[in-house]
């Protein structure tokens, strides 16, 4: 029997239904969900705006986002901060095709204004206080926006919108006492690497019920940041600004003047028609960490800044015509601040092909000056000018002038109560290299020292004709701007009297040195503390209270850890007059040093004209502790014929001759701050020399001296002399002295045969120029008058008995 095939077909039919049912009820609820998302995504999205917001320290918050589709997104009635930033209305339009390239279309904003507040950590925007911010550098694949890498200033990539209009907008500062408001409106349409629009900036305060005009600020036209000179535009601001308070201070802030920019025609110009002055008064800056107090001092008087040029106010413009760049500039800066002040001019043009360095620089005048900069190492007053400035840049020259002046100088253990550079030259520019060939080169130091040595009065150093040597100065750079000092000077050195530090500066004993022609060259690289110097002298004259020294050669090399040298001098003058001589023979004198920023160390030799050792000197100073020494040693010495003569050492002006017998020395002095100390040894025996009307013969003595001036010794010295002819003629002298300082000789006990009888001392107090003159007493016994008349040479006296 067949089985019906009905209920199995209606059993698929009502599944089908099923699954068809199913489906649009599903479809339906997506449609709904996806209607009700569109529906309510702009309060979803400020719903989502309010809660990021707000987490993030800018509640409260209020926003209502009024549209939200594929064409444009529009908000109302933005809040944050309790008010710090609000904005009336934003629109933004796009298209999909504007996201894929990631920018929009219109950006519409109206009524948005921001309020900073003044706080003692500075400038605070509701919870950023925009001194906590640090700048942070670009990664090298960011730029800029608009900016293709390696193209600075050229909009190859446009801006991510198509056009901007900002309108009512507003910038507040709420400042202590009056809040300033800026007022901003920006129209701009970038197009292919240029802007195209306007711009406009107001500033004003409110003082009471009155609101005062501070700035203002103007462009309008099309403007390329690669090609400027090409479009036209113009940009205006104006500063009116009258006794503004800037804080909770008693600070305030004065400003007038008016600056156009225009760009167009092949050029941009930067003028002005008048001077442009600002002026800050009562400025306090005692808790900025850093500053000077002497700047302090003169920043609480009101710091002053002008700006002006030839035709009344500055100028800088650029042109560009004919493949040829042109820049011009006259500008004529100032700043002032108490007593002091500081000024920059500048005058000419360059010009040539754009890219290169300028091939025809005409530059009137460089002038740089200060007066009254209190510095670290000083009080900077002076001026330098450039002028008459010719030639490409890598090769210009022209000429110089300085005149600087620091008082209170303070350079590294030199002080000086002022130091004074006076230079007049030709200035030569070659690439990398600055040099100045100068006419006229002056510096003098008045009242300088140093840990070791004081120089009263003033000290100058000025040029010289160089014989031949070239006069320069120079700087190069290298590739890294380091630069390098070099230097070729002949100069004279006049005035220098040196002084050694005691506690009573009367006590002192002077020293005088007169060099009419000394020659500087070498180099200096402050960067590397690298130098090396050469010093040399070819004529002199040193002077002290007891003996000239006549210097007629010396030179010297300083390198960093030290140096070498050699010198010639003559004594000219010893317990005498000095006397002018031209004998050839002299001192030499050999010399190494160390040199430190703490040390000095000195090891020399000293032999005779005829190359003779005549001992050694050695010097040392500490600069830290201001401590020093020096010490002068000699071999046995030994005078004669055919040994060492008085000539090899002293020169015709000092007549002795005939001298012969032995000799050593030994003689140190130290220093510190609070005095000096001096002593010395000398040993003299069987001395004889002849000089005019005086002769000495078998002279010996073993001095040991605690001071050296005033000569001092604590104990009796011994002294004998075979002969001795002063107009008498004494023999067998023996004398027992003793130097108690101040100046007096004390002779305790001495005797002499004369005239067949015999001279005898005691206890003669002798005081060398005093103002009583020598008294002692003498006893004479047994003399024989005959003899005694013929030695003193009396005409017409004769006497027996």
């Amino acid at each position: 029997m067949a089985r019906s095939r009905r209920p199995l077909f209606r059993q698929r039919k009502s599944l089908s239904r099923r699954l068809a049912a199913g489906f649009s009820v599903a479809l339906v609820a997506i449609l709904c969900v996806l209607g009700l998302t569109y529906l309510t995504l702009p309060w979803t999205t400020g719903f989502a705006l309010r809660t990021f917001l707000n987490h993030t320290g800018w509640g409260p918050v209020t926003v209502h986002v009024t549209r939200f589709d594929a064409r444009s997104f529009e908000l109302r009635d933005l809040s944050l901060g309790g008010h710090v930033v609000t904005l009336a209305d934003l629109t933004i339009t796009y298209s999909p095709r504007d996201l894929l390239h990631r920018r929009v279309g219109d950006i519409t904003m109206n009524g948005l204004t921001v309020t900073a507040k003044w706080t003692e950590d500075g400038i605070a925007l509701g919870p950023i206080h925009l001194a906590h911010l640090t700048g942070t550098s670009p990664s090298p694949a960011q730029t800029p926006l608009g900016q293709q890498p390696g193209k600075a200033g050229q909009l190859t990539r446009p801006l991510p919108f198509r056009h901007l209009a900002v309108t009512a907008t507003n910038l507040v500062l709420d400042l202590p006492k009056n809040p300033v408001t800026i007022s901003v409106s920006v129209d701009i349409t970038p197009s292919d690497g240029r802007w195209e629009g306007q711009f406009a900036a107001d500033g004003s305060a409110r003082q009471g019920n009155t609101t005062t005009h501070l700035f203002g600020i103007g462009w309008q036209g099309v403007f390329s940041p690669a090609e400027p000179e090409n479009w036209p535009s113009k940009g205006t601001i104006d500063l009116t600004a009258a006794a503004f308070p800037v804080s909770d201070s008693d600070a305030t802030i004065s400003a007038s003047g008016h600056l156009d920019l225009v760009t167009g025609n092949g050029g941009v110009a930067l003028t002005a028609p008048g001077r442009i002055i600002v002026n800050v008064s009562a400025l306090r800056v005692g808790s900025l960490s850093g500053v000077p107090e002497a700047w302090v001092a003169r920043l609480a008087n009101g710091v002053a800044f002008d700006a002006a040029g030839s035709g009344g106010g500055p100028a800088l413009i650029w042109r560009s015509q004919d493949g040829t760049s042109t820049q011009q500039a006259d500008l004529d800066l100032g700043i002032s601040a108490g007593e002091t002040s500081m000024r920059a001019i500048v005058r000419g043009k360059t010009s040539g092909a754009p890219g290169v360095p300028p091939e025809n620089v005409a530059i009137d005048e460089v002038r740089l000056g200060v007066n009254h900069v209190p510095l670290p190492v000083g009080e900077l007053t002076g001026h330098v000018d450039l002028s008459g400035l010719t030639g490409p840049l890598v090769l210009v020259q022209g000429n110089a002038h300085a005149d600087i002046t620091i008082t209170n100088a303070a350079l590294g253990s030199l002080r000086a109560t002022s130091l004074a550079v006076a230079s007049d030259g030709q200035l030569h520019l070659d690439g990398p290299t600055i040099a100045l060939a100068p006419r006229s080169l002056s510096v003098t130091a008045t009242d300088a020292s140093t840990p070791a040595l004081s120089f009263p009065g003033q000290t100058t150093f000025a040029l010289v004709d160089p014989g031949g040597e070239s006069q320069n100065m120079g700087l190069v750079l290298s590739e890294s701007g380091s630069p390098t000092y070099t230097f070729g000077l002949s100069a004279a050195a006049h005035n220098i009297r040196v002084a050694r530090p005691v506690q009573d500066e009367t006590q002192s004993e002077a020293v005088t040195v007169d060099i009419p022609h000394v020659r500087l060259e070498g180099y200096v690289v402050p960067a590397t503390g690298l130098y090396d110097a050469g010093l040399r002298i070819t004529d002199g004259l040193i002077s002290h209270p007891i003996a000239d020294l006549q210097v007629s050669q010396f030179s010297a090399r300083f390198l960093p850890d030290g140096g070498t040298g050699t010198g010639k001098a003559q004594l000219v003058r010893f317990l005498g007059e000095p006397q002018h001589s031209t004998h050839s023979g002299g001192l030499n004198l050999k010399y190494d040093f160390n040199i430190s920023n703490q040390s000095f160390d000195l090891a020399s030799s000293l032999s005779s004209s005829k190359s003779q050792p005549l001992g050694g000197l050695t010097a040392q100073m500490n600069f830290g502790a201001q401590t020093g020494g020096v010490t002068l040693d000699t071999p046995k010495l030994v005078f004669g014929q055919d040994a060492i003569s008085a000539a090899d050492v002293f020169t015709t002006s000092m007549p002795i001759s005939g001298l012969t017998g032995t000799a050593v020395v030994s003689l140190k002095a130290d220093w510190g701050p609070t005095g000096g100390s001096s002593s010395g040894r000398m040993t003299l025996d069987d001395i004889a020399f002849q000089s005019a009307g005086f002769s000495v013969a078998g002279f010996s003595t073993d001095l040991n001296l605690n001071a050296l001036q005033p000569l001092k010794a604590n104990k009796t010295q011994h002294m004998r002399a075979a002969s001795l002819t002063a107009g008498l003629q004494l023999h067998d002298l023996s004398v027992d002295a003793s130097l108690p300082g101040e100046g007096a000789i004390i002779l305790t006990s001495g005797s002499a045969a004369i005239a067949g009888g015999k001279a005898s001392i005691a206890d003669a107090n002798i005081q060398p120029g005093g103002s009583q003159g020598i008294k002692f007493p003498l006893s004479l016994a047994r003399l024989e008058l005959a003899p005694l008349c013929t030695q003193a040479h009396v005409e017409g006296l004769s006497a027996s008995g």
